[in-house]
């Protein structure tokens, strides 16, 4: 099951052995937005299509569901990444022509759309994929993945900031396979999960096995916190910066089931009890709720393909969008400002997130 999620990149890398990277910078710009989200008044989740040509909004019940971004032209490669402050998006576009994946900034106040790779050092090449934002909003983490002659891979994790335009290099994994494209920063910023390799390989090695690391935000001080025989994967950050929530064969080699741990990689229990194949938990700002692509062919226990709503304290769970992938709560309008009541009957305040505005921002973005 772990294959199937990986087949975008391990895709990609099969058509690639015997053609030469693209271009960096070459790709289809994204189409426009077909609702203004700063005027969300409920909490709403973004999700893709299974084709990946469209990225779709519904509320956080799944219902009154409708098209945000899509033309048809442009290919996403999983859903929009928004900004803690609720002020921008980011969105990676595939392009079939160029066989090229870019990262695209938008902002949502203004429309003002920007290519993060126009800002990368020259020579760089390869796919970039999975922004993911910093806490304070000025940093944007991607990873870069590409591919030599012998067909070994290596993928480098990077960030951007959005003020400066500076570019930093996290890491350097010689050969290594990219994982999940998974990153998720803790809450108080100092610190990125992630997933790798434990070791490098060949693009054609089945025998992996990747594990959850957690490095400082500049790159240092690397250390493997889950470190089990099964792989682990898709690791995701609660708000409130407790918990881990992540996907791992531990316990079962053919279901990816969900599973959470403490911050520090202790306390692993499986979230789920049912097999599950499973991607990336996206936790509610009041970390009280998850999202996140699942289901299982177990014929004994099927469940179907879909977007599925969890509540962490009960582990109750809901499909809410059959089909849908990459599920993501948007962080924009009054929407991210409010919680999921269980009974139904009144929404919360998330509490405080930081209204920085952008001067300010700008002003300090050279820090780091």
């Amino acid at each position: 099951m772990l294959k199937i999620r990986f087949a975008a990149c391990l895709t990609a890398a099969s058509l690639l052995l015997c053609a030469s990277m693209p271009p960096a910078h070459a790709a289809l710009p994204p189409p426009k937005p077909k609702e203004d989200v700063t005027k969300l008044d409920k909490p709403t989740i973004a999700y893709a299509t299974p084709e990946g040509y469209e990225i779709r909004l519904m509320d956080w019940d799944g219902g009154n569901d409708r098209l945000w971004m899509g033309d048809g032209k442009a290919k996403f490669s999983g859903s929009a990444y928004w900004s803690p402050d609720g002020k921008r998006a980011a969105v990676v576009v595939f392009d079939k022509d160029e066989w090229s994946y870019i990262p695209y900034l938008l902002d949502l106040r203004t429309g003002d759309v920007q290519n993060l790779l126009e800002w990368l050092p020259k020579g760089e090449e390869g796919f970039f994929t999975h922004p993911s934002w910093s806490p304070d909003g000025k940093w944007v983490t991607i990873i870069n993945t590409w591919y030599n002659q012998s067909a070994l891979i290596r993928t480098n994790l990077y960030k951007v900031n959005i003020y400066t335009r500076k570019y930093v290099q996290l890491t350097d994994f010689p050969e290594r396979e990219p994982g999940s494209d998974i990153l998720s920063w803790s809450p108080d910023g100092q610190k990125i999960a992630f997933d790798a390799l434990e070791e490098p390989m060949l693009a054609n090695d089945a025998n992996v096995k990747y594990d959850i690391y957690v490095m400082n935000s500049d790159g240092s001080n690397i250390v493997n916190i889950t470190d089990d025989p099964r792989t682990d994967v898709y690791p995701s950050w609660s708000p409130d910066g407790r918990k881990i929530m992540f996907g791992s064969l531990r316990d079962d080699p053919l279901n990816l089931a969900l599973y959470m741990m403490n911050s520090d990689g202790s306390g692993v229990e499986r979230f789920m009890e049912d097999g599950s194949y499973i991607s990336q938990a996206a936790w509610s700002p009041d970390s009280k709720w998850i999202v996140y692509f699942g289901g299982s062919i177990d014929p004994k226990n099927p469940k179907p393909l879909g977007v599925y709503l969890a509540h962490v304290a009960t582990r109750k769970e809901k499909l809410i969008k059959p089909g849908g992938d990459s599920p993501t709560w948007v962080l924009a309008g009054k929407s991210r400002f409010l919680s999921v009541d269980p009974s139904g009957k009144k929404h919360e305040q998330w509490g405080n997130i930081k209204e920085a505005d952008a001067e300010a921002s700008q002003e300090n973005a050279s820090e780091e």
